[in-house]
């Protein structure tokens, strides 16, 4: 006959059976870190992260394996690809899930919500993105291109495999060490070539703690459309010189370049009408410095940040894209 659990279950937290005694942990560091009844640190993050683009979940119905998953899911738009990047073992029983807690943090490994990893990340160019004493090195593990501009500048035709370059050249890491963009062969000064090294994406991204939509875990530093210019204004940073008016006018420089940009490349045939590619079409370009016009087009368009990542890289790249598209088609080499 079983024994029905009564008040040693209750009273003890055990669980007695003809065969086995379980002990159910009650280990206070839990309680207190974690799993407390009156702190609500986990509540708010989770909240925040809520109202972040790390909650999407448009790829997470597909299984690992599935050809639908197989371009990019399992590499950077899953906590499965970014924990198998850091040697981890997830599986999830073959199911991509949204980038959540774990993903960045191990707490049950390490008792404390320190991020998995902080060693440096070596950009596609090879160039060394180390923002470690912010912790943000781990967000350029995803945030980051991995492929070069030669890798599509010297194909000489845009044709389908530029739609990689059209989707997936978001490398705010790059673009906040200053690198990664075509440069035509000509120097850049240091100055341009990086951001501030001291601080990264989780001083800025990280700054506010406003409601569950504005910074923490929702990485978020516009409110009611207006960035904010606190985070730019600390010591590590910019240390007061920022205000609304300063960023709102960077960024529409930035735009403004970049709009221009698009109707010259939508006028010499390389993109639609809304800006895109066709991705069904071979058009024969010419040379390398042609499509780097076209390169770095995407790669400040879906940026997104219009400047505020690295203002003097950005215009510069844009300026020279400009500078050789000209109003006239470039000549062939």
């Amino acid at each position: 006959m079983g024994i029905i659990p009564g008040c040693d279950k209750l009273v003890t937290n055990e669980f007695y059976d003809t065969t086995t005694i379980i002990d159910t942990i009650r280990d206070s560091t839990c309680v207190d870190f974690c799993h407390s009844d009156v702190n609500n640190t986990m509540d708010i993050a989770r909240r925040q992260w809520e109202n972040s683009g790390h909650a999407m979940t448009d790829p997470y119905s597909l299984r690992i394996g599935s050809d639908e998953a197989s371009a990019c899911g399992t590499s950077c738009h899953s906590e499965e690809g970014l924990l198998r990047s850091l040697g981890e073992t997830a599986s999830n029983d073959n199911f991509l899930s949204e980038i959540g807690c774990i993903t960045c943090h191990a707490p049950h490994t390490t008792w404390d919500f320190s991020v998995r990893d902080t060693t440096a990340v070596t950009l596609a160019d090879g160039a060394s993105f180390d923002y470690s004493a912010d912790t943000s090195n781990i967000c350029a593990h995803c945030h980051r291109l991995d492929f070069k501009a030669g890798d599509y500048t010297l194909l000489g035709v845009i044709d389908p495999t530029w739609r990689v370059v059209a989707e997936h050249s978001m490398g705010d890491a790059d673009l906040l060490a200053g690198v990664g963009g075509y440069e035509f062969s000509l120097p850049v000064d240091d100055l341009v070539h990086s951001h501030k090294d001291t601080a990264g994406c989780v001083t800025c991204h990280q700054k506010y703690a406003q409601g569950f939509t504005l910074g923490g875990h929702s990485l978020s530093i516009v409110s009611e459309g207006d960035l904010l210019a606190d985070a730019c204004n600390q010591d590590a940073c910019h240390a007061g010189d920022v205000d609304a008016t300063y960023m709102t006018d960077r960024q529409a420089i930035v735009a403004s370049l970049i709009d221009n940009l698009k109707s010259r490349l939508i006028k010499l045939g390389w993109l639609d009408d809304s800006g895109d590619l066709d991705t069904s079409a071979i058009i024969p370009v010419g040379g390398a410095d042609s499509l780097g016009a076209l390169y770095n087009y995407f790669f400040m368009r879906n940026d997104g940040s219009m400047g505020m990542h690295n203002f003097g890289y950005d215009t510069l790249l844009l300026q020279r894209s400009l500078d050789y598209i000209g109003a006239a088609p470039p000549p062939k080499r």
